[in-house]
């Protein structure tokens, strides 16, 4: 039994060492088109940082020359941020895959550096398409970024932010993907977001999206929900709030109203309202402020619509498996399941739901 579990240890290192290099070989067959031709020089510079970046280690003025070269190319497309797309849906997650396990600082300032250009050329909401998003990465991104490391550049806070901001969507509960015996994870997720929600750079815009994207969540207790939303509605009324936290307090609060639930947001509404406006009147107050009051304000009044229901939508039937086998195969003779089931008859064909139990009712009515 050992020999077997080593043989496969042995064959998943290889499956993923294969992939690695898939990575790399096809980085190295596209490079040559998003460099002039004449330009042999920057294309093996960039090679050689690829190199680099895979094995874990490398030169460090080889490094810093691959990195520029690539960050130089890069801004070129500024304008036309389309035409490098086929370049970073490769470079990316393997950048980000290989990012996991090294351990030089030298290294890892130039791999975030470059996926900073990378991501302020194609712009953020473009870059989380490609970041890798297994559920196995929850753990290890979160590790890493909980970790208080005093050699971390703000470009790699900025990148792990963005990328567990991808992660926190999985279709699972985040406790479950917690090996600590005291599930801290979501707790010192949501702690390490706060502190940087009063940043003067960008991680204050990832940390924006990485609290709204937990707090969102069905999971997320109502307490920790509450507690977040009342105290800093309070310290966006403050005037001793500095700009900074002012500004990561609304753009929290503008994506916490896009992504959570009707219901679960509602009951904070009037109060958030009546803060933001105060804030939007406020002499005070930069145009950044007011131009995300006014943003704020926008999602209040859409939430506050009221629902409409539209004649021509669609109705895909009942969501319950026991309604939509009411009709048994053999009763109709025209259910087919391999067809669709209920959905397979026509309109006027398709029997009443519920029927049995209105009768019930009728007869108990009746009776009584």
């Amino acid at each position: 039994v050992q020999a077997e579990i080593g043989e496969l240890k042995m064959e998943g290192d290889i499956v993923k060492a294969r992939k690695e290099e898939g990575y790399r070989d096809a980085l190295g067959g596209i490079l040559n088109r998003y460099f002039e031709k004449g330009d042999k020089e920057s294309v093996q510079r960039v090679a050689a940082f690829l190199d680099a970046v895979q094995t874990g280690e490398g030169d460090y003025v080889v490094v810093e020359e691959g990195a520029n070269a690539l960050k130089q190319r890069y801004q070129h497309f500024q304008e036309k941020p389309q035409l490098v797309d086929g370049l970073t849906r490769i470079l990316v997650p393997f950048i980000l895959s290989s990012s996991l396990s090294l351990n030089d600082v030298t290294l890892r300032k130039s791999i975030f550096g470059v996926l900073c250009v990378v991501v302020k050329v194609n712009k953020p909401k473009i870059v989380k398409r490609y970041m890798p998003h297994d559920v196995s990465l929850v753990e290890p991104v979160s590790k890493k970024l909980i970790a208080k490391d005093g050699e971390r550049t703000w470009e790699e806070l900025y990148i792990l932010l963005l990328w567990m901001a991808v992660l926190v969507l999985v279709p699972f509960p985040l406790d479950s993907l917690d090996s600590s015996s005291d599930k801290t994870m979501v707790s010192s997720l949501l702690r390490v977001a706060e502190l940087e929600m009063g940043a003067g750079g960008k991680p204050r815009e990832a940390s924006a999206d990485l609290l709204s994207r937990i707090l969102s969540r069905k999971e997320t207790d109502n307490d920790t929900r509450s507690k977040f939303i009342i105290s800093h509605l309070d310290s966006l009324s403050s005037s001793t709030t500095s700009v900074y936290l002012r500004l990561g307090i609304l753009q929290t609060f503008s994506l916490l109203l896009r992504h959570c639930e009707r219901n679960v947001i509602s009951p904070f509404l009037e109060k958030l309202q009546n803060i933001t406006i105060f804030v939007f009147e406020n002499p005070q107050s930069v145009s950044n402020v007011r131009k995300l009051c006014a943003k704020v304000v926008q999602r209040i009044a859409l939430l506050l619509l009221p629902n409409r229901s539209i004649a021509w939508a669609y109705n895909r039937g009942a969501r319950i498996l026991k309604l939509r086998t009411v009709v048994s195969p053999r009763e109709t003779g025209k259910y087919n399941q391999l067809n669709g089931g209920i959905h397979s008859l026509k309109e006027t064909e398709r029997p009443e739901l519920g029927v049995e139990k209105e009768e019930e009712e009728e007869e108990e009515e009746e009776e009584e």
